[in-house]
């Protein structure tokens, strides 16, 4: 059987994730995590695919100064950031988490700026992790650096089959807390 079925974004439900099957050749198929987080696509041809889930918007009130705090704790070394925490707190994209990172939060939540300069990177407000089985497909972990992007992505060169639970956990550009609801 051709074809691929992917499910749940982890952690807490993302909806409205827009995932992207990109092929070596041939065109682009596309999908939305409904509102558990769940997405799947049928009929995938059984050649080489990239999965790229990205996501604009959705911040709700994640992003305020306790994420501005941590992340200055983290920037004189008061503190260390988990993975995720870091990726949230490098707003800027050049690789390091520092008070500019800061500033750049305060900034769009007075309303001076309306995106990151790493969510510009990486078109998305949002990074995805790859999460699936070692079974799965090869995980490209998201990267920033330098102002550029690479977005988490999963691999699969070629697809052989279904692949299952074909997972990623977002984490949402200035939520250095992790405290973000659907």
């Amino acid at each position: 059987m051709s074809g691929v079925v992917v499910h749940a974004i982890t952690g807490a439900a993302i909806a409205a994730v827009s995932i992207e099957l990109v092929p070596t050749s041939g065109s682009t198929m596309s999908t939305q995590t409904g509102p558990g987080g769940a997405y799947a696509l049928q009929s995938v041809p059984l050649q080489t695919w990239m999965i790229k889930p990205s996501m604009n918007g959705h911040q709700g009130a994640a992003i305020d100064m306790n994420d501005v705090d941590l992340l200055l704790d983290a920037a004189v070394g008061l503190t260390s950031l988990t993975e995720e925490q870091h990726l949230a707190a490098d707003v800027s994209g050049n690789g390091i988490v520092t008070s500019h990172d800061a500033s750049l939060i305060l900034q769009l939540m007075a309303g001076t700026i309306t995106r990151f300069p790493a969510a510009t990177a990486c078109q998305s407000d949002w990074i995805f992790l790859p999460d699936a089985p070692p079974a799965g497909g090869q995980e490209i972990p998201p990267h920033l650096q330098d102002g550029a992007c690479t977005p988490g992505q999963i691999r699969h060169d070629p697809l052989s089959g279904d692949a299952v639970n074909q997972d990623f956990r977002g984490v949402l550009l200035g939520d250095v807390t992790q405290n973000w609801a659907p």
